[in-house]
Parts: C-alpha cells; structure tokens; sequence
C-alpha cells in the first residue's frame, strides 16, 4: 500500500469514529445526519474536532495531535506531487513538532524511513485516544441505562403497594410478600449493575496500562 493510500484509509477510519463519538454524545442518528453523515454540506473534519474542543471531549494536547494528523491526511489528498512520508511532514515542517511531543530525535529533513516512524507513532497514538474515549462514552450510557432500570424498578414498587392498598383493606402478610419481592427484584438489579460496572472498570484499567505501556515504549525509541 502507498503512503498516500495508507494516510487516506488511516483518516477515512478516524473521521468516521469522530463523527460517531459526536453522534453519541448528541444523541444523533449518524446513518441520516446531513451534518455529520457523507453528504456534500457535512462539517469537515477539522469542524468536527473544534466541536469536540468546545465540548471538552478532547484534551489540547489531543486535539493538536488530531489537527497535525488532519493537515498530513489534507496534503496527500490534495497534492498530486506528495508520494512519501518524507516530502508530507517536511513540506508541512511539522517534523519538529512532532519529535517534541513524542521525543524521537531525528536529523531533519526528515528521511523516508524516519518520517515513517513518525507518522505510525502518532497514528497509533490517536488510535489510542479515540478508542479509550469510545469506552468511556459507552459505559457512561451503561451506567446512566443500568440507572433508569433502577428507577423504573423501585416505580413498579410504589405502584404495587398502591394498587395493593387501594383494593385490600388488610393482608398485611400479603403486602409484606409483594414489597419483600419487588425488593428481591432490585437487589439482584443492583447486584447485576455492580458486576458489569467492574467488569468494565477492569477493562478500563487495562486499556489504560496497555496506552501507558505504549508511551513508554515511544519514549525509549
């Protein structure tokens, strides 16, 4: 695959993960939105990335990570003579910055192989950004799911015990039976939130010691 069809698939795939953590948070249908969606009026991707600033989805330094890869993905697209690595981050003159914030020390100009490693670094970098951010979204909209079920539980336990009082004027053994079963009925409710809320607590961590265990690795190239 050429440089060029590489960055265009690479950016194809993030820009389409951008615009789904946007369509998430906004509780929009990605597949119709004329915004977000492929049609020809859509935000572009530096749009969506200042949405995600404004909204605080994306720390500064990420969000720079984001634009400085949307500049290489803008150059190979539109720049016929741009066939390599080397001649998109130095015409860009981003081969400074980029060693800077993942301190690699590489003569510049940058040469081919080198300007290959820079790149790689700061995709799989962005990778591990968008992905940790897709598991928190979904497990903030497990939480706050797993949260109403809770609500709507503890409702069905008011409702029986008005539904019981209105229609028995006593049976306080039965009322008992009813209010200690719906109270059954949540615990377990409970018991289940708490087991997936640590299965996906765990899961964080490992994703964080796998993103941890990879900028240690960049630091010591």
């Amino acid at each position: 695959m050429t440089p060029r069809a590489k960055v265009i698939e690479d950016a194809v795939l993030i820009e389409q993960s951008v615009s789904e953590i946007i369509a998430g948070i906004l509780s929009i249908d990605l597949q119709g939105s004329k915004v977000l969606g492929d049609y020809s009026g859509a935000i572009t991707f530096f749009q969506k990335l200042s949405l995600l600033a404004e909204m605080d989805t994306f720390k500064k330094n990420e969000k720079l990570l984001l634009e400085v890869f949307a500049q290489i993905r803008n150059k190979f697209a539109h720049s016929a003579d741009i066939d390599s690595y080397s001649k998109c981050l130095n015409r860009l003159q981003i081969g400074e910055k980029l060693q800077k914030l993942f301190n690699h020390k590489f003569p510049l100009p940058l040469n081919e192989l080198d300007a290959k490693d820079l790149y790689d670094v700061l995709h799989n970098t962005i990778k591990g950004i968008i992905d940790n951010k897709f598991h928190l979204m979904y497990a903030e909209a497990f939480i706050d799911d797993r949260a109403n079920v809770m609500e709507s539980t503890l409702d069905g336990v008011f409702e029986s015990i008005e539904h019981f009082l209105k229609t028995n004027s006593s049976g306080e053994e039965l009322l008992e039976h009813i209010f200690q079963g719906k109270i059954n009925e949540m615990l377990e409710h409970h018991k289940t939130l708490k087991e997936q809320y640590r299965i996906l607590i765990e899961q964080n961590k490992e994703i964080k010691m796998l993103y941890e265990d990879f900028l240690s690795k960049k630091k010591a190239l």
